[in-house]
């Protein structure tokens, strides 16, 4: 990987992955990866908290295509502010 795309993963600099060329499907996958919801992600787009996106929501689900750890819980489960 180049130094600029270290830097982009490294942040987590969603929008600029997005902006290099990156797919969200690749982007759902890395924030499976390191336990970042999709709503999160969504979130950051819109260079918004998850509690501002979520007002701009019908309901305030989080999901991901993680799997949960062996007792069942998700890395984001109850913390609104999973980075």
């Amino acid at each position: 990987m180049s130094e600029e795309e270290r830097r982009l993963v490294r942040n987590r600099d969603w929008l600029g992955l997005i902006h290099y060329g990156v797919i969200f499907f690749v982007l759902e996958k890395l924030g499976a990866v390191v336990g970042i919801s999709n709503p999160h992600i969504y979130a950051a787009f819109r260079g918004e908290t998850l509690e501002e996106f979520q007002k701009s929501r019908n309901a305030a689900v989080l999901y991901s295509v993680a799997g949960k750890d062996a007792v069942g819980k998700l890395v984001w489960d109850g913390d609104s502010n999973a980075p």
